[in-house]
């Protein structure tokens, strides 16, 4: 398992670098890096389930938004495993992400597009 966060982190920080991405797609990839990478939670790790779950949340409704908002060309690009490896990752982050009740994925994407400055 760490070896898949650890190869997800490098996967995500190359993505976050590549220049044709807009600010806050970068943004938003960045700090996905920075929450896998610390070892801060929203929920402390030392309880039980919750303390994994919150990790899991994040990853997943991050991940969603980049194989929904990036154009798969740039993600595959940046993307070290093969692409049968990418679309089964791809389907497992859809169906996790229908888990995550609508209204906390919308919140979590309202508070992005307020955080982007506009010009």
């Amino acid at each position: 398992m760490f070896k898949f966060i650890r190869e997800l982190t490098q996967f995500v920080s190359a993505l976050a670098k590549d220049p044709r991405l807009p600010a806050r797609d970068k943004a938003l990839l960045a700090g996905l890096c920075a929450y896998l990478a610390t070892p801060f939670d929203l929920i402390p790790d030392f309880i039980p389930v919750l303390g994994s779950l919150d990790d899991a949340v994040v990853a997943v409704v991050v991940l969603d938004f980049i194989f929904n908002a990036i154009p798969e060309e740039i993600v595959l690009e940046h993307f070290k495993w093969d692409p049968k490896r990418y679309h089964q990752i791809r389907r497992r982050t859809q169906r996790f992400a229908w888990l995550i009740p609508h209204f906390i994925r919308r919140r979590i994407w309202k508070c992005v597009d307020q955080q982007t400055p506009k010009g």
